[in-house]
């Protein structure tokens, strides 16, 4: 598998993105609601499987190192190991989930997207809650009222946004050539 400037160009710029928008969030507890999610999905869209991993890599070494890329405008290795870090541990699974999705299904549409996304949060959603408790000592139950049942819908919207949003863009980029 080779990977060619353009590829690294687009998964550069797919990093960019989710470093712009992820910080945005709304704190509506321990876990606040982000774009970080939306990023996500966008980049399992949009990527082969190992450049969604590299991007998502990227991402999370960016905010590791201290820059505030995170939710809430936040970085440090600190969040990746304090409650919410679950999460975040989790997104590089769901790129590849997502990817794989359209793999699997042999083309990117809306059924191998929505496959691969609603596979990657139940994912994401056992990792975050799972990491969650332990590090704050909570019950399961109370662990999946805070982390889980707040943003289904939500999450389900971004699921909605992002396919079609990376379809659309990949629609564009075909017409100009460009296969992502």
């Amino acid at each position: 598998m080779k990977i060619t400037l353009k590829d690294l160009t687009i998964a550069a710029v797919l990093t960019a993105i989710t470093c712009v928008l992820a910080p945005i969030s709304i704190p509506i507890g321990p876990v606040p609601i982000s774009l970080g999610v939306f990023c996500i999905f966008l980049v399992g869209a949009m990527l082969p499987p190992h450049l969604a991993f590299l991007s998502v890599l990227v991402y999370i070494l960016i905010g590791a190192v201290g820059v505030p890329v995170f939710s809430n405008f936040e970085g440090g290795f600190q969040k990746l190991i304090g409650p919410t870090g679950g999460f975040l541990f989790a997104y590089p699974l769901m790129v590849l989930i997502i990817s794989f999705s359209a793999v699997i299904f042999k083309r990117k549409n809306v059924i191998s997207l929505y496959t691969g996304m609603i596979l990657s949060l139940i994912v994401m959603y056992a990792f975050g809650t799972a990491w969650f408790a332990i590090s704050t000592g909570s019950t399961v139950k109370n662990a999946l009222l805070l982390c889980v049942t707040p943003f289904v819908l939500v999450d389900l919207l971004k699921m909605v946004c992002a396919t079609a949003f990376s379809l659309a863009i990949s629609k564009v980029l075909s017409k100009a050539n460009i296969k992502v």
